[in-house]
């Protein structure tokens, strides 16, 4: 199986919207395709979402959220979507959380920087 038929897949299997995180896990989970010694599967699959929508392929549609990120989907299931989401009226939340990184020093970590550095 292609990667592009796993990525079909997976959004046949989740049959409503996701983004490229939660495609690339069950992807993995279900064992549709081996990425063998791929350092960041996801984005690999992130890339092939993005391909499907620039080369045209109506098979897949995707909606812009607020942060920036899509929001994939089939476009046989669009039936089971409300309207008010596909017309971008109400935003969807994704369940994928991002961390913050919160980087904070101490005067005492920067002291030993600045010496060694003079």
């Amino acid at each position: 199986m292609t990667i592009k038929e796993a990525i079909l897949k997976s959004l046949d299997d989740i049959s409503g919207l996701t983004n490229y995180l939660e495609v690339c896990k069950n992807v993995i989970d279900k064992g549709y395709f081996d990425f063998g010694s791929t350092k960041n599967p996801s984005a690999t699959i992130s890339s092939k979402l993005s391909e499907f929508i620039k080369t045209g392929d109506s098979r897949v549609k995707r909606i812009k959220q607020e942060n920036g990120s899509y929001i994939y989907y089939l476009t046989k299931n669009e039936s089971n979507i409300g309207v008010d989401v596909l017309s971008g009226s109400i935003s969807v939340d994704s369940n994928v959380k991002r961390k913050k990184k919160i980087v904070s020093y101490q005067e005492r970590d920067l002291h030993k920087i600045l010496s060694s550095y003079l």
